[in-house]
């Protein structure tokens, strides 16, 4: 039995304890009144251990954030309720900053950050059978994973949700390895637009400035990393803004081959696998949709392959 203010045989007595676990763990709601009664006559504990060690897990959940981050594959879109909040606090330990955390966690994105980053949290999986390091792995995985996720299928066909580029197919879900060197994509910028050039700093002389880039690449997938500091002219860091990356295919530029990354307390920090069916021949980096000045401390492209074995 799990320790704690962990209910012994369910905060699932209601059967409400047992969609909750769905929407944290899986992302979705039970589909149908016969799952919700299997996984309540078990026991909470019971419950989230298979959940967690099950195959819908390993495939939807834990290989989509190996590749791109857990907003994946349709997963965990629009908001946490009060109701699962107030259910998380009162049905785990978790510590007083933690409890903090959630209550104003906005999205599912910081809720999960915080509960995996938790000691009475992670406690309380590993009682209830999920291997200590499963647990490890899931949680440097998310902790990596905690501002950005991206993934181009297709011929770059993509999804917008809430302001993070998310997976509209995520195709064959494979462990991936680099087989190259990181290229600076930045060393094959073509032409600033709105922009000049200051030693290692861009500064913005209007607002949406935006970097033409040149491509040669093959078809195939591509880690991207994309890191850098942004702050107004009196230096104070940008609060929140937004960055677009647009690919261009032959076909000119467009929303539809395009992602949108967050700017936090003036921090861009992406790190993300990039599929192309074919190639792209440009790339146009709008970095701010503000006038401030900014330095790109990471923008590279690597490609990557299947990896065999785990």
């Amino acid at each position: 039995m799990l320790k704690a203010n962990f209910p012994a045989t369910a905060a699932l007595d209601d059967l409400h304890g047992v969609h909750h676990i769905f929407h944290l763990l899986l992302g979705r709601e039970p589909q149908s009144v016969h799952e919700v009664r299997f996984y309540a006559q078990k026991g909470l504990p019971q419950a989230i251990g298979e959940l967690v060690t099950g195959r819908e897990f390993a495939k939807e959940i834990e290989a989509p954030l190996r590749l791109v981050g857990y907003a994946s594959a349709g997963r965990f879109q629009g908001h946490p309720t009060w109701r699962l909040i107030r259910w998380l606090q009162s049905s785990f330990p978790l510590s007083v900053n933690t409890r903090a955390a959630v209550e104003m966690a906005e999205d599912w994105r910081a809720l999960i950050s915080a509960l995996w980053t938790d000691t009475g949290f992670i406690a309380a999986l590993k009682q209830s059978g999920v291997p200590a390091e499963t647990l490890q792995e899931l949680g440097g995985l998310i902790a990596l994973n905690r501002d950005s996720s991206l993934c181009l299928t297709g011929n770059g066909h993509a999804q917008v949700i809430d302001g993070v580029a998310t997976c509209l197919d995520i195709g064959a879900l494979e462990i991936m390895q680099e087989v190259s060197s990181p290229v600076n994509v930045l060393a094959s910028a073509t032409r600033l637009i709105g922009l000049e050039k200051v030693r290692d700093e861009y500064v913005s002389v209007q607002a949406d400035p935006q970097i033409m880039i040149k491509l040669k690449l093959k078809s195939g997938s591509y880690k991207l990393s994309l890191k850098g500091l942004f702050r107004h002219e009196n230096g104070v860091p940008v609060g929140a803004d937004k960055a677009q990356l647009f690919f261009d295919f032959g076909n000119g530029y467009s929303e539809e081959y395009s992602f949108i990354f967050p700017i936090r307390g003036g921090r861009l920090d992406v790190s993300s696998i990039v599929k192309f069916d074919q190639p792209p021949r440009s790339m146009r980096f709008d970095p701010t949709d503000i006038k401030c000045n900014f330095s790109i401390s990471s923008f590279s492209l690597s490609a990557m392959s299947p990896l065999e074995h785990r």
